[in-house]
């Protein structure tokens, strides 16, 4: 696990709450 990697959880997560 990296830090890229949570940021691209973080925008998918907000992707989906749009």
């Amino acid at each position: 696990m990296g830090m890229s990697e949570m940021n691209t959880w973080v925008l998918i997560r907000r992707y989906d709450k749009l």
